[in-house]
């Protein structure tokens, strides 16, 4: 992602998008400060950069690595030795 892109302004509504939530989700994120977001004409906004850290903040342990880390997987996912696919 380069600088221009990690800049970007969301509305409430694109911010909800990303994150599969209401706009009206966003507000009261914001409003409770689970979510960083400015107002620009009485209307709320968000930076693309701040809406990612929330995701990698909330919805990832902060332990695990879901690319690398199979540890972490239920048993019905994990490959059973001797068990062809």
């Amino acid at each position: 992602m380069d600088g221009d892109e990690e800049r970007q302004i969301l509305s409430t509504y694109q911010a909800g998008r990303i994150l599969s939530v209401s706009s009206q989700t966003i507000r009261r994120w914001i409003k409770s400060g689970q979510l960083r977001g400015y107002t620009l004409n009485q209307e709320y906004k968000l930076l693309r950069q701040d809406v990612m850290a929330y995701i990698k903040k909330k919805l990832l342990p902060a332990d695990s690595n879901p690319v690398h880390d199979k540890g972490n997987l239920p048993e019905k996912y994990k490959k059973k030795k001797g068990v062809k696919s």
